[in-house]
């Protein structure tokens, strides 16, 4: 019989170069959330996805400035 395990969310990354981005997760409100892990820590923040959008929205915004 099969045991009831959480399904663990995978990586994802780039189509083309296949680099990491970032793990997806569901928040308990049902948002879209992108999980980071800081690559010399065992530190995770996970990061809705409409705030991170605004972001890099914020970010292209003030280099075009």
């Amino acid at each position: 019989m099969k045991e009831n395990t959480p399904k663990k969310n995978k990586m994802v990354y780039t189509p083309k170069e296949h680099i990491p981005v970032g793990v997806p997760q569901k928040s308990a409100l049902g948002e879209i959330m992108v999980e980071f892990k800081h690559p010399k820590k065992n530190v995770y923040e996970a990061i809705p996805l409409s705030t991170l959008q605004a972001m890099y929205v914020l970010a292209a915004a003030e280099s075009n400035n």
